[in-house]
């Protein structure tokens, strides 16, 4: 009897020692057991900014040597959406000014104002005709970028690089009424 009570009482204290260590949480590397994104002050947010801004060619953070055979500095992957009008074409012909109405993080700083987004050669450039009724006509068709033009509503896509905005793909939204419609058709 008195085996089966030390047992006892050894399994109580060791149970007792064992759940205050597991209540404390996943451990995030600081030593204080708590969550990401808690604990020191705000350290943590400056490192991530610091990693946002470059990353090796393996999307590793470090001098930029990461024995890939790929030596080079690339900038990481930022990637932006936003809904606008455009305001005109830049003045270098490779550049739309937008007046944004929407958009991710990336941009929300420009709502309500205009940002220049810079038109690589190559990118994918749509219109899409938005009808009244179900129509059947196909409404998403290829443009160039010499077709684009003040007051059109467009959507971005891109990735903000160390030059700026540069766009990945644009959509170009078209208003078409029935009557429109049945004029151009033959």
């Amino acid at each position: 009897m008195k085996k089966v009570t030390l047992l006892g009482l050894v399994i109580i204290l060791l149970a007792v020692s064992v759940v205050p260590v597991m209540a404390a949480g996943p451990n995030n590397g600081h030593g204080n057991g708590v969550g990401e994104g808690q604990g020191n002050g705000g350290g943590d947010q400056t490192r991530q900014r610091d990693r946002d801004r470059t990353h090796d060619a393996d999307g590793s953070t470090g001098t930029g040597v990461v024995g890939n055979g790929n030596n080079g500095h690339t900038p990481m992957r930022r990637p932006f959406y936003l809904q606008g009008t455009i305001k005109s074409i830049g003045p270098d012909g490779k550049s739309v000014i937008v007046n944004v109405v929407h958009g991710n993080a990336r941009v929300k700083t420009y709502i309500g104002s205009t940002l220049t987004v810079q038109v690589p050669d190559g990118i994918k450039i749509f219109k899409i005709t938005q009808g009244e009724d179900n129509d059947t006509t196909p409404n998403k068709v290829p443009i160039f970028f010499k077709d684009l033009a003040a007051e059109q509503k467009v959507a971005i896509h891109g990735n903000l690089t160390d030059t700026g905005y540069v766009a990945t793909l644009i959509t170009v939204y078209i208003r078409v009424t029935n009557s429109e419609q049945e004029a151009e058709t033959p």
